[in-house]
């Protein structure tokens, strides 16, 4: 179904549970990799140039008359930490599992929302359809309600069959107002899960 497939992909796009899942499930990707850095040396580097003055004072005057000098320094720093006992490698292979747990969790969001759209869609028809079937059937019982109303006129039914008539159109009438209460609360349903206003 086109129309189907349309309220499903929109409720995909624009659902914010599906994508607060996505959002934790890319932190959770972040933080193993994060985690999976202790394997690796730390390097880092720095480069420092300063310009500095001699002071004429205490120092005897340059062949070249130069007091001012520049001074540049070159730093390296590298520095690794051995896992003895395992502990890198545990928090490594938690960050994974949680990792993996998010995954699942964005899987069981995307099939919880795509299920609970379609399901509520076919509610939604079915609904309708037993609306109008009831709308038909209260048509029926009416004009059925009149013929029995001129029947009694011309004396063929009884004032008790007129009775019974009217009460089968009146229950029928009385199972519209849930119906159409439960309709509107599909109607809302369905449109919280795609995301718009209910």
């Amino acid at each position: 179904s086109e129309a189907l497939n349309a309220l499903v992909q929109k409720a995909l796009d624009n659902n914010p549970s599906l994508e607060s899942a996505r959002d934790a499930l890319s932190a959770a990707q972040q933080n193993k990799l994060a985690q999976q850095s202790a394997f690796y040396p730390s390097i880092s580097g720095s480069f420092n140039p300063t310009r500095n003055k001699t002071s004429r004072t205490y120092s005897p005057v340059p062949n070249n008359n130069s007091w001012l000098y520049t001074v540049h320094t070159a730093q390296l720093n590298i520095s690794y930490v051995p896992d003895f006992w395992g502990g890198v490698r545990r928090g490594a292979e938690a960050a994974k599992a949680l990792r993996n747990a998010q995954r699942d969790q964005l899987r069981a969001v995307y099939l919880t929302l795509t299920s609970s759209v379609v399901q509520a869609a076919i509610d939604y028809a079915a609904i309708k359809a037993q609306i109008e079937t009831t709308r038909s059937l209260v048509t029926l019982q009416r004009d059925l309600l009149e013929s029995a109303r001129m029947q009694e006129k011309a004396g063929e039914f009884s004032r008790n069959d007129v009775a019974l008539q009217h009460t089968a159109l009146a229950q029928n009438e009385a199972t519209l107002a849930p119906l159409q209460k439960q309709l509107e609360q599909q109607k809302h349903l369905i449109a919280a899960l795609v995301g718009d206003s209910p």
